[in-house]
């Protein structure tokens, strides 16, 4: 129990001279800020004029990055904002979230180190204990310090008993949007490397041996990747688009002839918007309209035509075996004619 004591306070003690070091280090002068241009464009890390140096105090060879056959990557957010969405914001004081996170590396790594930077038409937003940089929980484990350089500037730093870095977010910034935000507008959020020589960066296992310098060094070659928050470079607009349906409809009509026996009765009794009506039953009857169309069917029917000129006509006769066709005036024709054909021959039979 004793052992498992002291082993504790050491690695407290150790936690705190990582912090303290680093933060006496960097807080004595401001860094060029590769991500203050204002010129809206993306800010690649590595591209600063101060980059990776292996510390001295390994007193090894150099080390190789590309042999690093891990998967730790360390990465700032990349958001992107509709612009009404980030005028809103910023007329607001609405904060955007920005994380710094870490994958890959779970369980290698017990101490951070980093130099972050943005640009300054950015407005930090503390935290809700009033940090400008809240700790995340990659770090749940660790005793973190946060010291600001400068506007715009940085530095964090945090350590563990214990390789106890987990994946996640390693700590999160909170941001303004300027007043005069525009469309097309790009605020770069990024770490840069720093070192004085002696003292520099950190992403380090608690053994500091090999496997810990190589996956150092890749992390600070090939393994950061900044981020920004970009306002999209148009305006929201509503169209309305107006679709006109046309519908077509055909009928076809189709004429039967057929040879019957029957009493007919035709009545037309019709004006202007006014439909006429035939009603029959037998085996078939004719029905149509003025202009002499005629269709055929079977049974009990009634059927409509429509549009005939008023008059009121009633025939009545015997017709027999009387064509029935569909042509135009041949239906009007063809009763006419058996009409005739009948009162002749009744006359006949009365002369006889």
């Amino acid at each position: 129990m004793k052992k498992n004591t002291l082993k504790r306070t050491f690695a407290a003690l150790a936690v705190s001279a990582v912090a303290a070091s680093m933060a006496s280090m960097t807080a004595a002068a401001a860094f060029d800020n590769g991500c203050d241009k204002q010129d809206n464009k993306e800010v690649k890390f590595g591209s600063s004029s101060m980059t990776w140096q292996q510390p001295a105090k390994w007193k090894t060879d150099p080390i190789d990055p590309s042999t690093y056959t891990g998967s730790a990557k360390v990465y700032f957010d990349k958001v992107t904002l509709p612009y009404d969405k980030a005028a809103a914001m910023a007329k607001a004081g609405t904060a955007q979230t920005i994380n710094l996170n870490v994958s890959g590396a779970a369980n290698s790594v017990n101490a951070v180190g980093f130099h972050t930077f943005f640009d300054t038409r950015l407005t930090v937003v503390p935290g809700e204990y009033g940090d400008d940089i809240t700790k995340g929980g990659a770090l749940g484990a660790f005793t973190e310090n946060v010291v600001k350089i400068a506007d715009g500037q940085y530095n964090f730093v945090a350590s563990a008993g214990g390789n106890k870095l987990r994946d996640g977010v390693l700590f999160s910034i909170d941001f303004k949007l300027p007043a005069d935000v525009q469309p097309g507008d790009l605020y770069p959020i990024g770490l840069q490397f720093w070192t004085d020589g002696t003292t520099s960066d950190l992403f380090y296992n608690q053994e500091q041996n090999a496997a810990g310098r190589l996956q150092m060094a890749y992390i600070f070659t090939q393994g950061i990747e900044n981020g920004y928050i970009a306002i999209e470079n148009t305006t929201t607009t509503t169209t309305t688009t107006t679709t006109t349906t046309t519908s077509t409809s055909t009928t076809t009509t189709t004429t039967t002839s057929t040879s019957s026996t029957s009493t007919s009765s035709t009545t037309s009794d019709t004006d202007t918007d006014t439909d006429t009506t035939s009603t029959t039953s037998g085996k078939g009857t004719v029905t149509g309209s003025s202009a002499g169309t005629g269709v055929v069917t079977k049974g009990s029917t009634t059927t409509k035509s429509s549009k005939t000129t008023k008059s009121k006509t009633t025939t009545k006769g015997k017709a027999q075996d009387s064509p029935v066709t569909g042509v135009a005036g041949v239906g009007v024709a063809a009763a006419g004619l058996a009409i005739a054909v009948g009162t002749a021959f009744a006359l006949r039979k009365k002369e006889d």
